[in-house]
């Protein structure tokens, strides 16, 4: 059986601050909980304080999206580099979302998808 995770997805939503007054609000609402795991993902913006303010909880951070380039002339994009310098384990994270050679995740590992199904 699948572990099931609530996941949710801020998109242009809370500042800093925000950030701050939900974790503050939220960690003793979800602290005994056990039967799932959840995963916030802030803007890029609020996440360093997202980790800061999840610190010590079983709650994952995650980016709300990733490029396939390492840096660029691409505006609004976060590479995964970005996203590993602000996760308190980006470094592993990342590693698991690379192929064997090193080169473009495989989309179905950095999404969380089975390729063979729902």
């Amino acid at each position: 059986m699948r572990r099931r995770v609530i996941a949710g997805n801020w998109k242009m939503f809370k500042t800093l601050a925000d950030t701050r007054a939900f974790f503050s609000s939220f960690l003793p609402l979800v602290a005994n909980a056990k039967h799932c795991d959840i995963v916030v993902a802030p803007p890029f913006t609020a996440i360093s304080t997202a980790f800061e303010s999840a610190k010590g909880s079983a709650i994952a951070i995650a980016g709300q999206n990733v490029s396939w380039s390492k840096e660029g002339a691409f505006t609004g994009e976060v590479s995964a580099h970005m996203l590993a310098e602000v996760s308190r384990d980006g470094r592993q994270r990342r590693q698991e979302n690379l192929d064997r050679s090193g080169k473009r995740p495989h989309s179905h590992r950095l999404l969380g998808r089975n390729p063979r199904g729902p």
